[in-house]
């Protein structure tokens, strides 16, 4: 419950995670149920992020009180500003009696969702994107432990990555790197790791401890945290293989023009 907003709500918070509600949280409950705002987030239709409003005319306010009096199903239609025939469709129902409610069914799901936000890492991931996908889809199903195996994979490749690069460097010595635990091995990699990693390289360490020690809701819990913490990784890496690709284009560019303005070229 803690830190939950709406738009939490609809793009984060996996089906049949249960949420609690007190006193304190009612202001919470009322803001998602009777959403009459604009929230941003991703569109599958227009293939880039987007502005959203509420499809119809919410519950009243002062209603709150009586629709968590019983055991309710609801729904919320989400419409993209963009063009309102592209819905976001969510459904929840209330648990009076045990003082919580839950999502019960979206479309398109959190995973689909998610799917759009995170292509552009496909170009620097490659056939590692698919791991990336899967963890990110596991925790849209509420499996945590699941996730982090395969966010543990993508974080593994990464490294593994710059241990080629590594290898081919005068002085490297690969039985001190074999012998090394992970977060020495990312010492010795520093040079060809990003920087977010090098310096954060205790993720690797809550990644694994998730995997062999946490329970399913405590991984669920800390995902979104391990997900920015591997997109900033992979954020970094992006940037720089958009600027080697900007200066390998800009010397094929500048290298054309050079030899069209010696003398006796033709033009």
């Amino acid at each position: 419950m803690d830190n939950l907003t709406p738009d939490k709500f609809f793009f984060e918070t996996p089906l049949y995670d249960i949420i609690k509600w007190t006193e304190d949280s009612d202001q919470v409950i009322e803001d998602i149920i009777c959403f009459d705002g604009k929230v941003d987030g991703p569109c599958i239709f227009c293939g880039k992020d987007t502005t959203y409003k509420r499809k119809g005319t919410p519950p009243p306010r002062y209603e709150i009180s009586s629709i968590l009096a019983f055991n309710r199903t609801l729904g919320l239609t989400l419409i993209c500003s963009r063009d309102e025939k592209h819905e976001i469709e969510i459904f929840l129902k209330t648990f009076p009696d045990e003082y919580s409610f839950l999502k019960i069914g979206q479309f398109p799901s959190i995973a689909s969702l998610t799917k759009g936000e995170i292509s552009k890492y496909r170009k620097i991931l490659g056939d590692n994107f698919a791991e990336f996908s899967r963890g990110i889809g596991l925790v849209s199903h509420g499996i945590g432990i699941g996730s982090f195996v395969f966010l543990r994979r993508v974080f593994e490749n990464l490294i593994e990555e710059a241990h080629q690069q590594a290898k081919l460097t005068a002085g490297w010595s690969e039985e001190n790197y074999v012998k090394a635990r992970m977060d020495e091995k990312i010492e010795l990699l520093k040079s060809f790791l990003p920087n977010f990693l090098v310096k954060n390289k205790v993720l690797y360490g809550i990644l694994s401890k998730g995997i062999h020690e946490l329970k399913e809701q405590e991984c669920l819990d800390i995902f979104p945290v391990v997900k920015l913490g591997v997109e900033l990784i992979l954020d970094e890496k992006l940037k720089q293989k958009e600027q080697e690709d900007k200066i390998k284009q800009a010397e094929q560019l500048i290298g054309k023009v050079a030899t069209n303005l010696k003398p006796g070229s033709t033009k």
